[in-house]
């Protein structure tokens, strides 16, 4: 069973600290970290310049491999998706000469990088490492795939499109998908177009309706009201209860026994 990140994360602080870091303060932890991070980005830009040139001069060929991205799979053990899009960002670097040199300084991550690159628009190289500079990873993302869109023609309609799945720790699973608007509203559109979601919306407008005329009548006494209150009432919660079930049963044949039961009494006085 996959175990989620949640769960991951509180079994960590359970664990003994890492003899090689238990006398290590905070502050200096932290330090070491960000500065190991830079030496990786540095290592990442040259290892990546290094590979443009590689298929650059088509060494890659020279093994018998049908793409760069297939020779970086079997050279470097990554997945397929993986190889090409770092082929993809190798051979970008050369029209983003300010990015490169942020890249090689260690001042940008790999993922910022990529997401400057991906928007495809050199002329941009100096503004986007601005932001880079100033806004987290996913923040520089969504700002370069504004830049993406406003190009128009060179946008490609599913990259936007994405779809994740995550487990929560109370047992179940949080489903995200994210589509273009228009595709969006013709979902919804079509959704509550369904005969069995136009029963239920309507029954659930007449439930305060056939509260309140119940509570007229019983407030005032009045047999009529009573009865076209329950009348209005217990349709639409028969139907919604026969739709549902569980906890949803529950919940609409609660009002529905207890309006029943002050109607009953009430009459019986009357």
């Amino acid at each position: 069973m996959r175990v989620s990140l949640e769960e991951l994360i509180e079994s960590v602080r359970e664990r003994e600290p890492d003899p090689a870091y238990a006398d290590v303060p905070d502050p200096v932890l932290v330090e070491s970290f960000t500065r190991e991070a830079a030496l990786i980005a540095a290592s990442t830009c040259r290892w990546l310049l290094m590979l443009a040139e590689i298929v650059r001069r088509g060494v890659w060929a020279e093994d018998g491999m049908i793409s760069p991205a297939a020779w970086l799979s079997w050279r470097a053990g990554m997945a397929a998706s993986t190889a090409r899009e770092h082929v993809r960002v190798a051979l970008a670097l050369a029209d983003f000469p300010m990015a490169t040199a942020r890249f090689a300084a260690g001042e940008l991550s790999y993922s910022k990088v990529r997401a400057i690159v991906s928007t495809g628009r050199p002329e941009l190289d100096e503004l986007l490492v601005r932001f880079a500079a100033c806004a987290a990873g996913h923040q520089l993302q969504r700002i370069c795939r504004s830049f993406v869109t406003a190009d128009g023609p060179t946008m490609d309609p599913w990259s936007a499109r994405d779809a994740s799945l995550r487990e929560l720790p109370i047992g179940m699973s949080e489903i995200r998908i994210q589509v273009d608007a228009a595709a969006s509203l013709a979902a919804q559109e079509a959704y509550f177009a369904q005969p069995a979601i136009m029963i239920l919306s309507m029954a659930g407008m007449l439930l305060p309706l056939g509260l309140i005329i119940l509570a007229i009548g019983l407030v005032r006494t009045g047999v009529v009201a009573r009865w076209l209150g329950a009348a209005v009432l217990v349709g639409p919660i028969a139907i919604q209860a026969g739709m549902a079930s569980g906890p949803r049963m529950l919940a609409f044949g609660l009002p529905f026994v207890v309006a029943m039961g002050a109607l009953a009494r009430e009459t019986a006085r009357a």
